[in-house]
């Protein structure tokens, strides 16, 4: 197996192969609008708040309508097509995109990822900055093909871009992909507010994937109805460092099924024919504060840590050819997951092997990463944003901008056991 390094911050790449026996083993938003135009709506109405805005689970045409009444006091229309959000115009072609005066699909270097990843993007913004109203990115959950129970490998890569502010460090995320009873993987996102206190936010999670590692191989729990939670256990209670973190992990078993635990809002996607076919559930106290493990002390009221016992259990059927998207919520934040399904399924291309998953989390965090640095795309990070009343009013009928965060990316190919 081989464990995430730390020599090149800027870009983290580690893969795994069952057949290789060489040894190797919340930032700041990026919202959109002009400057000008969030000083004037925020001089007129103040600073956002919740204010007659629907819940979660509240039809999103309730907090849609209130805005589209800020938007008409204001002079604006329905349109929004006002000065510092766009029009519709604004969507052009760009250097290597689609477009109109773009190449077609076929001209794109298909050993660049990034750039594919990119292409693939920009031409599904088009149809984002035409929509109104929030996007509900529900999963969509189907019966999954009979695989006759049959073994399974996991191979998988992955792909790790540090926030811009902590590329010297390396950022606050960590991962790990194993060998270990036909694969093993986990994604553990630092809890950044830690720095304030002097502590290190990427100590704990590295050393907790580091644990989980450890504990895979020594703890029994395949075949027990507590799945990896035992896993998580040991790892946690082995823990020292001070910090926080979400984690998630997952491992093969037996008759093609994967074991997952998560605890917060790290996720797993299963991607299936182009689509995404199952998504695990974020794990959140209340908005933008997710479960998390962690090592506090006594003296430290302001932090708190959920157990392992708390954490979410999966028992996922997959079957050759699947691919499993398993990411920090730098990449859930930016990316819908039909984004996610459309350059998974195309970066993977059929192929079974270590260099199409990795080729597949490389375009996935770049795509997360042009999302980010465009401050007109639509990302989920932003309609939640709004639904839970973080934006002034007349944002909240447009949404736009990502969140900028550490993105670590494992994509996990599925193929039959050898």
């Amino acid at each position: 197996s081989r464990t995430a390094t730390w020599d090149d911050p800027q870009q983290t790449m580690s893969t795994l192969d069952p057949d290789d026996d060489s040894g190797d083993g919340g930032g700041a938003p990026a919202v959109a609008g002009t400057e000008r135009e969030r000083s004037r709506l925020e001089s007129a109405y103040g600073q956002p708040n919740a204010q007659g805005m629907s819940d979660d689970e509240a039809d999103a045409a309730a907090w849609d309508e209130e805005a589209q009444a800020f938007l008409q006091e204001l002079g604006v229309g329905g349109t929004g097509a006002d000065e510092g959000f766009g029009t519709d115009d604004d969507v052009t072609a760009r250097p290597g995109s689609f477009g109109d005066d773009a190449g077609e699909q076929g001209d794109v270097d298909f050993d660049d990822p990034a750039l594919m990843a990119e292409q693939m993007i920009m031409e599904g913004m088009g149809t984002q900055r035409k929509r109104r109203g929030p996007i509900v990115d529900e999963p969509v959950v189907e019966d999954v093909p009979d695989f006759s129970g049959e073994e399974i490998v996991l191979v998988a890569g992955a792909s790790m871009v540090p926030h811009p502010d902590k590329a010297a460090t390396g950022g606050e995320d960590a991962y790990f992909i194993s060998t270990a009873r036909n694969g093993a993987v986990a994604v553990a996102d630092g809890v950044g507010s830690w720095v304030m206190d002097g502590v290190n936010p990427a100590e704990f999670p590295r050393q907790l994937v580091s644990n989980l590692q450890d504990a895979l191989g020594k703890v029994e729990w395949q075949g027990t109805e507590d799945g990896l939670r035992p896993v998580l256990q040991a790892a946690h209670a082995a823990a020292t460092a001070p910090g926080s973190a979400t984690v998630i992990v997952a491992a093969a078993g037996e008759g093609g099924v994967v074991h997952v635990a998560n605890l917060g809002d790290c996720g797993l996607r299963v991607v299936r024919d182009g689509a995404c076919t199952f998504a695990t559930t974020d794990m959140l106290h209340d908005y933008n504060t997710p479960y998390q493990l962690g090592r506090v002390e006594e003296n430290e009221e302001e932090y708190y840590t959920d157990s392992p016992d708390e954490a979410e259990l999966y028992d996922i059927e997959v079957g050759p050819g699947d691919a499993l998207v398993i990411a920090s919520d730098g990449l859930f934040d930016n990316l819908f997951d039909e984004e996610i399904a459309r350059i998974t399924d195309q970066l993977v291309n059929g192929e079974q092997t270590v260099r199409a998953a990795e080729r597949a989390a490389a375009a996935l965090s770049a795509a997360a990463t042009v999302k980010i640095q465009d401050s007109l795309s639509r990302t989920p990070w932003i309609d939640a944003a709004a639904r839970a009343g973080q934006l002034p009013p007349l944002q909240r009928v447009r949404p736009r901008g990502g969140k900028v965060d550490d993105i670590t990316v494992v994509v996990v190919v599925v193929r039959k056991a050898p």
